[in-house]
């Protein structure tokens, strides 16, 4: 079964890999320019994709799909990888981001600021629209 990238948080709410994504990108913006050393959006997002490309067989499709998307740049073109490789990139990607965490590095925020954006677009591009829903024929 498909799952839609979202997730559940502690409080039981629904997030999706799209705002989670944004918020990491607004964190490290804010560290980069020297407002806050708050991390936790990053961390969340680490949390999420750990969770979501634990393995080939639990993996969400719709999450990996967007990493790759943000991993290959953003670009339209064709950046098939095989399994291995995309785990062994989803992986660096996890790892990058907790050393940002751990290290407060200005240079490697900013590189992953701009992959957590692409991430957060790649994330809506796949998410599905209100309007794409059937309508309920009796609803007024």
């Amino acid at each position: 079964m498909l799952r839609t990238m979202r997730i559940t948080n502690e409080t039981g709410q629904r997030v999706d890999l799209a705002a989670v994504a944004s918020a990491a990108a607004r964190s490290l913006d804010d560290l980069t320019l020297g407002r806050t050393q708050d991390l936790g959006a990053v961390e969340s997002l680490v949390t999420i994709l750990s969770s979501d490309l634990e393995s080939a067989s639990s993996m969400d499709l719709s999450t990996a799909s967007a990493v790759q998307h943000a991993l290959a740049g953003g670009s339209h073109e064709n950046h098939a990888v095989p399994i291995g490789d995309f785990f062994d990139q989803a992986k660096a990607l996890t790892g990058r981001l907790n050393a940002v965490v751990e290290t407060k590095d200005i240079e490697e925020a900013r590189e992953l600021m701009d992959l957590c954006i692409t991430l957060s677009r790649s994330a809506m591009a796949l998410s599905s629209s209100t309007y794409d829903r059937m309508p309920k024929p009796y609803r007024y």
